[in-house]
């Protein structure tokens, strides 16, 4: 509401910090903040309203007021300002704790932190420095005065529309106001209509509505100091001053953004959300939203999931006969004239709605909000929306979680409602965030809508004599599946049965199916998808260090070493929070040094990305060792104080020269020589990779080179060092190995041929593990095919999409006498089964999952099954119960408490352990209650490593072709992997529309020499066929793969790329060789076929299963 009080006079203010344009063509990784804090070294006194406070290098002004006592002072910067009135408001400063929040700010740009100084007269508290000597006082009447003129100044350009933003409840601006008291503002509010920029809505997870904004500058740092990513900034000038996309874009679906969510994080009022929480906090009315409140909307163009068609996306044209619009119209054709009829008229109605119901919601929610600015000041309007908030936001469930996608670990408070899962939000408290702090990726912190779709598996099936499925009740289907599992091992042995372990469910879940299968089952044959990533990163380094296991932290050691050699991993795609740590410290002045065959997205922050020839990882690794050897550039005392084995090593490594190099691997002399002397002279050096190096079949051999480069260099139990396998999935490490999902290993990587741990552990179950290895999930499949293998039992896995040659495990799925599939959609594999046993997703679960770092952390949910779907634990506990076997849990804790019995690496961790320590969680081993956990494995002056005299192991590395070379008949190298926006087998990726709005079907990466040669133009689909069989996918033209090497992503079921990998496999770990196939391109033009492009390689309507 306006007024027609006189307007106060603004005081003229002697600001002396240092001066930055508002718009500025920002460089990626900085949004080119002013300097701020005190120079030097030496800490400073001030006085705060009469007390002294002495406070470190660097402070400012707030830095000051925040270390002074509560009675002399209160200052609530930022999201702080939404618990309690302060005497300082500090609108748009960012603080909360830790360094990942050092890099927002501050940038001085609200003014609301106004504190008059004896020496410099009033000046901004957030970004002056704190000089020695300074006198502060924060309630002079000038101060105040200037405080309460900039925060009604900020008001006067923004949209005061409370009730329908998104952001009420959370919103800094808003709670400010009413902390201050503020009535009327001075300048009046920005309530001209008709003067508002669009909405921009175009993005799936991010709302941006300018009108809101108050140019904290908060977005465009998160964006690009955090993140550094590069997409935001701020353009124009006066009144046209706006955040904008440094790509020139005009909407945020046609920017560069990666949707990881920053922007709207740190935004403090409604200008940036995110859509899926949207709404949360508003007035519960139809039409009465922050879309309809602003009028003008820029609209988001949705794409089809596979919730909406088997092939989402794959049709030559929108709403054709091979879309999911399209289907449904076809499907019309064969219904009666009256169905027809009724279908077609609910769709009219839809649209009529659709176009007349918008208007007169738009129409009904103006006047509403017309009439309330026209009648209410604006003081009580806040306190409006804040009784609307408070109460809709005290609806919400809210449980502190950890993410359910890849193993970084991050930690953040999960939103539930109604029993769905609506998204996420920072924990309050940074130190239950280690890995991450506030950080997200787009799918940590919008990938849980598929936790709601209409698709899950909420009642048990059983296949019937027809080869249908039926529901059946829980009784029914867990009595089958116990009997059939009894009676294939009554005739054909105990070990005629396996079971299948998942890495994406809970420690405490993969530890009851490994006990499933060896107590109740009896048999030595469990596994899990551990075997298709990281089984060749634990055999190597279980040979050369002892455990098979990252060495080092991600924020102390991965986020701050003095340089790094990466390769084989996708880092700012597969495990982006990660990445950002990288990229920071690189910014900062780290080298980094790529071997890859890609020019993936981390390479682009590269000091050297040198270009590898796929599957000869082993050549460059061995001939940095011998550079380094050579040159007297390795680390002889680590090495004789440490280390045995280097003799046989030194003599190894003699063959790969650098023109052997260069043959085998393409990489030239100087690369070689560049990237040794980097990592020699680098005093802390980390070593990062993940399935580029593990998915070959000499895997083994590329880690046993690199953990023997660690070691030459003596880079290994220091801060700032280490050797880092990146794991893939969300609890690969401890669900799939700590917990002894593996054939050969008990919990604890514990040896089952031990007599020790056999009796251990034939106490406390009652039963002794089997002593032999059992069966490798390759070795399951084959056996399978030869009639050996009769049933199996699979939690959470999806082998008929991640196998090798899937036409060949879909046979060996089909060949099995009875197979049981526990999952939460009708997966590629469920399809397959004899019965589904329907489970919950990490949103509805308790439990803990184990990180990259070996990091034990809890999981808590906010939302629950759907249906009659339960717990991966009760589920398998109900089986055991059927074969005899009553385990008696009430709660995953008290699986944990007998984890933690059985297991020594975890013999200190319990639940309340996890949370009661300075940060949450533990690092493993942690040997008993008193023990503080591991932060970084071995030692560097005293060695320490796993094995009885303490010394690591130097294990030559034998180098070795492909198991498939190219040829005449297909001339192309295959390599596969993942990409931001997807994960594993695609199955919960697939079902979220906005994810699919960024890479919606499955592709082909080719160079633009090989395209040109081939006459394939971007953006038209090719069929790629290897010696297996042969998909249809998109092309897209790229330099990111060098000439005669192309990508093709994993995730996909239509375009599936394990249609054409290959069956050869480590001999050590028995991973396949997913990253090398030789095959051919045929281009298809711009008329491909829509029945082979809406036919999936895999699952339902799929060729394996005989639709033709």
């Amino acid at each position: 509401m306006s007024t027609d009080d006189p307007l106060p006079g603004v005081p003229e203010l002697d600001d002396p910090q240092h001066e930055t344009p508002v718009t500025a063509e920002f460089e990626t990784g900085t949004a080119n903040d002013p300097p701020v804090g005190t120079d030097g070294e030496n800490p400073t006194t001030v006085t705060v309203n009469g007390t002294q406070v002495t406070v470190p290098p660097g402070s400012t002004v707030i830095d000051a007021m925040q270390a002074a006592d509560d009675e002399v002072v209160t200052v609530d910067p930022g999201a702080d300002s939404l618990d309690e009135d302060a005497d300082v408001p500090a609108l748009c400063y960012y603080d909360r704790e830790g360094d990942v929040s050092d890099e927002i700010g501050p940038r001085s740009e609200c003014r609301t932190c106004m504190v008059e100084t004896d020496e410099h007269g009033v000046v901004p508290s957030c970004s002056f420095p704190a000089t020695d000597g300074l006198t502060v006082e924060t309630d002079t009447a000038t101060a105040e005065e200037c405080r309460s003129v900039n925060l009604d100044l900020v008001l006067s350009n923004h949209n005061l529309r409370c009730t329908t933003c998104n952001g009420n409840g959370r919103c800094e601006l808003q709670e400010t106001a009413i902390n201050e008291g503020v009535d009327h503002p001075r300048y009046g509010v920005f309530d001209e209509r008709s003067e508002y920029e669009p909405l921009d809505d175009s993005s799936s997870f991010i709302q941006i509505d300018r009108n809101k904004c108050i140019l904290c500058n908060r977005c465009v740092e998160g964006c690009n100091d955090v993140q550094v990513e590069g997409v935001l900034r701020i353009e124009g000038s006066g009144e046209d001053t706006r955040i904008g996309f440094q790509s020139d874009a005009e909407t945020m679906a046609d920017s560069d953004c990666v949707s990881c969510g920053h922007c709207a994080t740190v935004c403090p009022t409604g200008a940036l959300t995110e859509k899926d929480i949207g709404g949360a906090g508003t007035l519960p009315l139809p039409g009465f939203t922050q879309r309809n409140s602003v009028g003008n909307v820029i609209e988001h163009e949705e794409v089809e999931t596979l919730d909406d068609t088997t092939a989402p996306n794959r049709s030559p044209a929108p709403g054709s006969a091979g879309s999911a619009g399209g289907e449904a119209e076809a499907a019309q054709e064969g219904r009666s004239g009256v169905a027809r009829y009724m279908a077609q008229s609910k769709r009219r109605a839809s649209d009529f709605f659709d176009k007349y119901g918008r208007k007169a919601m738009l129409a009904g929610e103006h006047t509403a909000e017309n009439i309330a600015a026209q009648t209410l000041p604006e003081g009580r309007l806040f306190d409006i929306a804040s009784l609307v908030s408070d109460y809709r936001l005290g609806k919400v469930d809210k449980a502190e979680t950890t993410c359910g996608f890849c193993a970084v670990g991050c930690r953040f408070e999960m939103w539930g409602k109604d029993g769905n899962a609506l998204g996420v939000q920072p924990v309050d408290d940074p130190d239950n965030a280690p890995a991450n702090n506030f950080s997200t990726c787009v799918k940590g912190k919008f990938g849980h809508d598929f936790a709601n779709s209409k698709k899950r598996l909420t009642k048990p099936l059983i296949r019937n004599e027809n080869g249908e499925f039926e529901t059946a009740s829980w009784d029914e289907a867990l009595d089958y599946v116990a009997g059939r599992l009894r009676e294939i091992q009554n005739e054909h042995g105990v070990d005629a049965v396996s079971c299948l372990a998942s890495s994406k469910g809970s420690n405490e879940e993969a530890y009851l199916v490994q006990k499933f299968a060896r107590q109740v089952l009896g048999t030595k044959n469990i596994d899990n998808c551990a075997r298709l990533c990281h089984s060749s990163t634990v055999a190597a380094l279980q040979q050369t260090l002892g455990y098979g296991a990252m060495t080092n932290r991600i924020n102390e050691d991965i986020g701050e070493a003095d340089a790094y050699l990466i390769s084989g991993s996708n880092t700012t795609e597969s495990h982006p929070v990660l990445a950002t740590r990288i990229k920071q410290n690189v910014r900062d002045g780290a080298d980094l040094v790529v071997f890859d065959p890609r020019k993936i997205g981390i390479a682009e922050h590269a000091d050297q990305y040198t270009r590898t020839t796929p599957g000869y990882d082993v050549a460059w690794l061995n001939g940095l060792i011998r550079y380094l050897i050579e040159h007297d550039l390795h680390d002889e005392a680590f090495i004789e104080r440490n280390t045995k084995g280097f003799d046989a090593v030194k003599q190894k490594v003699q063959a790969f020269t650098p023109e052997k190099v260069e043959e085998l691997a393409g990489v030239s002399p100087d690369e070689l020589q560049s990237a040794a002397e980097t990592l020699a002279d680098a005093e802390n050096v980390v070593f990062g990779w993940a399935m580029g190096m593990t998915q070959s079949s000499h895997g083994t051999e590329n880690l046993l080179a690199m953990a023997d480069l660690a070691l030459t260099l003596g880079q290994v139990g220091k801060p700032g060092s280490g050797l880092s396998p990146f794991r893939g999935q969300n609890n690969v490490q401890g669900g799939g190995g700590d917990m002894g999902t593996l054939p050969g290993s008990l919990p604890g990587y514990q040896d089952p041929a031990d007599d020790e741990v056999g009796e251990k552990f034939a106490e406390a179950w009652g039963e002794r593990p089997p002593a032999e290895p059992g069966l490798k999930v390759p070795e399951m499949l084959a056996e399978a095919h030869e009639g050996n293998l009769r049933g199996m039992y699979i939690v959470g896995e999806n082998p008929a999409l991640s196998e090798p040659d899937i036409q060949h495990a879909g046979e060996a799925l089909d060949s099995l006498d009875f197979l049981v599939v526990q999952d939460i959609f009708m997966t590629e594999t469920a399809e397959h089964a004899d019965v589904v046993l329907p489970a919950a997703t990490s949103p509805e679960k308790h439990g803990t999952f184990t990180n990259t770092e070996r990091r034990i952390q809890r999981v808590r949910a906010s939302a629950e099954p759907p249906g009659k779907a339960r717990q991966d634990w009760e589920i398998t506990q109900e089986l055991a119960a059927r074969l005899g076997y009553d385990w008696g849990y009430d709660h995953p804790r008290e699986v944990m408490d007998e984890i933690s019995d059985l297991t020594p690496i975890y013999g200190g961790v319990g639940y309340e352990r996890l949370e009661s320590g300075d940060e949450h969680g533990l690092q493993w081993p942690c040997w008993d209650e008193d023990h503080p956990g591991t932060p970084y494995l071995y030692d560097y002056e005293e060695g320490n490593f796993n094995f009885d005299d303490g010394l690591a192991r130097f294990v030559p590395a034998d180098g070795g072709h492909p198991g498939e070379l190219p040829d005449e008949e297909y001339p192309f190298t295959l390599t596969s992997g993942r990409v931001l926006y997807h994960w594993h087998t695609g199955q919960i990726t697939r079902r979220v529309e906005g994810l699919m709005s960024h890479v919606g079907e499955s592709f082909i990466e080719i160079n633009p020499t090989t395209a040109a040669e081939l006459g394939v133009p971007d953006g038209e689909y090719v069929k790629v066929e290897s010696r297996r069989g042969d998909i249809v996918v998109k092309a897209t033209v790229t330099d990111r793969v060098g000439d005669g090497t192309l990508f093709i992503p994993m995730h996909f079921a239509a375009g599936a790329v394990n249609k054409l990998t290959q069956e050869t496999f480590d001999p050590q770990a028995g991973i396949p060789e997913f990253k090398v196939s030789s095959v051919r391109v045929e281009p298809l033009g711009p008329d491909a076929d829509p029945d082979v492009l809406r036919t999936p390689d895999a699952g339902a309507g799929s060729t394996a299963h005989g639709n033709d």
